[in-house]
This record gives C-alpha cells, structure tokens and sequence, in this order.
C-alpha cells in the first residue's frame, strides 16, 4: 500500500521525506530499495532515535532483541544537490504516548515546508495528510 500513496502529487519539487523503521533488516531494505525508488527519492541519511526515561537513561537494555532502545529514521531526498544531505545523527528523546515519536523539528531545514503522512497531530507549519489526526 506504501508502493501506491500519490507521493508525487504530494511532494514539493526539493523534499525531504523521513520515513520511520523497525530494526528489521527486511523493513530498512524495502524502504531503501523499493520505496525510495518508487517515490523518486535517493536515499541521503540514517537517523537514530535513543528511547531515554525522565533520568537520561536507556529505556531497555541495549543488543537484547526482540526489542532494542532505538529507532531508525531513513532520510531520502528528491533534490538534485547532494550537499544539502543531512547527515547521520544521534538523538535521544523521551517516547511519548501510544508511540507517539520525537518530533523532528530541530533535525530538518528550518526553510522548507513540511508534511506529515499518517499524522496524529496538527502542527505549526506543518502539513498534516491521514485519516487518524488528533487535535
């Protein structure tokens, strides 16, 4: 279903797209193999989200699978400049409720406009697109 979201009609001429993936190897490699392609974007960074409580500290104890303390963000990019691509990066945030995840804010250009696919909430300058949007 991925594969048929109208992400052309969507996307602005020079996008970032951000997309969030399991630690599945499977997953991580559609996104870069077939979604990416699929939406004419080149994939361009690897962010890593670190799940900390209030104290700083790792939420679960890292290399113990099924569940690890991270997240990744893939960045793919449908632009024609290589020197705007982001670089990898190292966060940490507190997970929010029902799996809410960071905002990215702090992360992305601060001049381009900004889409939420599957959103959950509205937000300032943003452009929130899904059937599941919480006020």
């Amino acid at each position: 279903q991925f594969l048929q979201l109208p992400m052309e009609k969507l996307l602005a001429s020079e996008a970032m797209v951000a997309v969030w993936v399991t630690n599945d190897p499977k997953k991580q490699a559609f996104v870069l193999d077939e979604l990416f392609p699929a939406w004419s974007l080149r994939f361009s960074g690897c962010w890593t989200w670190i799940k900390v409580t209030n104290e700083g500290e790792p939420l679960l104890p890292f290399g113990e699978r099924p569940r690890l303390p991270f997240e990744k963000v893939l960045v793919g990019r449908k632009s024609a400049a290589e020197s705007e691509d982001p670089k990898d990066q190292v966060f940490a945030a507190v997970p929010g409720h029902h799996s809410q995840k960071p905002f990215l804010d702090e992360l992305l250009p601060k001049s381009q406009s900004k889409l939420e696919i599957f959103a959950r909430n509205l937000r300032p300058h943003w452009t929130s697109w899904g059937n599941e949007v919480l006020l």
